[in-house]
């Protein structure tokens, strides 16, 4: 239940933000989601994306307008990157 709430606390505040930053968080949030689904979906667990690299990606779109595709990619990559550098982590040690 509390999970409930907490999604509405933040639909409550996306409602408060410019459209085009909510159409940013939107995009944001759909392309992490995706990505996340599919990965699982194979049974590769990620890490956490860095707060510089969600800064990051959400100046850029912001500056470039990018679209929803370019945003998956820009995550997906994001994502296999840090799947790649814990792999080789982890053999090496």
């Amino acid at each position: 239940m509390s999970e409930c709430f907490a999604e509405i606390a933040i639909l409550e505040e996306l409602n408060t933000l410019p459209a085009n930053m909510q159409k940013v968080y939107l995009q944001l949030v759909s392309a992490i989601d995706s990505c996340l689904q599919r990965l699982n979906a194979s049974g590769t667990v990620p890490c956490q994306l860095s707060e510089t690299f969600i800064e990051s990606l959400v100046d850029k779109m912001l500056d470039d307008s990018l679209s929803q595709e370019a945003v998956d990619e820009i995550v997906k990559d994001e994502f296999l990157r840090q799947i790649l550098e814990s792999s080789v982590i982890d053999t090496v040690s």
